[in-house]
């Protein structure tokens, strides 16, 4: 299972990082940074794996199965879906 960590920045950024194989990720973005991450994790090769995500307090609040499939989702791209009634 790969732990992927959030916090925030002073321009209410939030920072998503991770460490594989000695290396540490780090994105950040106004939303979605887990998300992101997931992409810039699969496009290193990372392999595939559940992920837990953390929120800055240290617990976790979420998990899910598959690091490929939690990068394919957009907020962005869903706000719109949600605004155009798609």
């Amino acid at each position: 299972m790969l732990d992927i960590y959030l916090n925030t920045k002073f321009n209410n950024q939030w920072i998503a990082t991770a460490t594989v194989n000695n290396r540490t990720y780090r994105v950040s973005s106004y939303m979605g940074a887990s998300n992101k991450l997931a992409r810039l994790l699969q496009r290193e090769g990372i392999e595939d794996q559940p992920i837990k995500i953390h929120n800055p307090s240290g617990s976790d609040f979420m998990s899910y199965s598959s690091l490929y499939d939690w990068g394919t989702f957009n907020y962005q791209e869903e706000l719109r879906k949600y605004q155009l009634g798609e």
